[in-house]
């Protein structure tokens, strides 16, 4: 199809949708189609913020937008970066965050349980929350949106990703509400919390092998463990107890990690939060679950 026939955004976002489906590219940072990808793309050369706007899809494009659109395109399919690092932009939990390769693109469906205030599996409101390898911050902030009167420490090892978060606590004006700390999992922390949440890397070096293109534009610190991907998650479970009050629950995202997990700990009974919207292996353990099993 020639530039010349491509004049409204509908139009270039049906292109856009044809080449991605034809094209090696793997869906899964904050889409799983080609016309997704096709619309955050055509929304970012044209300016408009999608939670607080739409496309217009009879508008009619200039020449300098349609070469642009198609440029961003071909960008795309070959390079095989993920278009969050190619906007700068993430979306999760209805919010907007920024993001770059510093930190990973936040895609956990730790998202539904953050929205459903964690219901029915807390039943106080917390207090003083952990995130333990916050990465880009996204679920510090998203649960700082939902427990008004909270506090919340935001610990990662990766001054990299430290460095994104300060960005996403100063994007949403939560500075007096979420901490940042590098900190080695528990190492540099001092106090007990109501929650802790951690989305660690779990994924074995065998697996990450295997993965799409996409994904090594990702840090790999923020990937990758031993023991088969559950090195990082045994020690937090191994010492979460002593950082949690006495009505505390932790919960951990270990992914497709969990048969894993269950086959490794066969004697721990592990609890799996239900997601209806796509996801898995969330487990969730009280302080005294943790107390009894480490």
């Amino acid at each position: 199809m020639y530039i010349d026939e491509l004049k409204t955004i509908a139009q270039i976002i049906d292109f856009g949708n044809k080449k991605f489906s034809k094209a090696d590219l793997f869906f899964y940072h904050g889409t799983d189609n080609a016309y997704d990808e096709a619309c955050l793309l055509v929304a970012y050369i044209l300016n408009v913020d999608l939670l607080t706007g739409c496309l217009s899809m009879e508008q009619v494009l200039t020449l300098q937008q349609r070469k642009e659109i198609i440029d961003i395109f071909q960008y795309r399919i070959d390079k095989k970066i993920p278009v969050p690092y190619i906007t700068n932009t993430a979306y999760f939990a209805g919010r907007k965050f920024y993001i770059d390769e510093r930190a990973m693109i936040p895609t956990s469906p730790f998202a539904e349980i953050i929205i459903n205030n964690f219901s029915p599996w807390i039943s106080t409101r917390p207090k003083n929350i952990l995130d333990l390898c916050t990465g880009s911050c996204a679920l510090a902030i998203s649960i700082a949106y939902q427990f008004s009167d909270c506090l919340i420490d935001a610990i990662d090892i990766s001054e990299d990703a430290l460095s994104v978060a300060k960005k996403n606590v100063e994007l949403h004006s939560l500075q007096k509400k979420v901490e940042l700390r590098k900190s080695d999992l528990f190492s540099n922390i001092d106090k007990k919390y109501d929650l802790i949440v951690s989305n660690p890397p779990y994924v074995g070096y065998q697996e990450y092998k295997r993965l799409a293109k996409e994904f090594y534009y990702e840090p790999k610190l923020a990937f990758v463990a031993e023991k088969n991907g559950l090195s990082i998650v045994e020690r937090i479970l191994k010492k979460s107890s002593k950082f949690l009050n006495d009505n505390g629950v932790i919960f951990i995202e270990v992914g497709s990690y969990a048969k894993n997990l269950e086959k490794k700990f066969s004697y721990i009974p592990f609890t799996w939060v239900e997601l209806y919207n796509g996801g898995e292996g969330i487990l969730i353990m009280t302080k005294k679950e943790l107390e009894d099993y480490f």
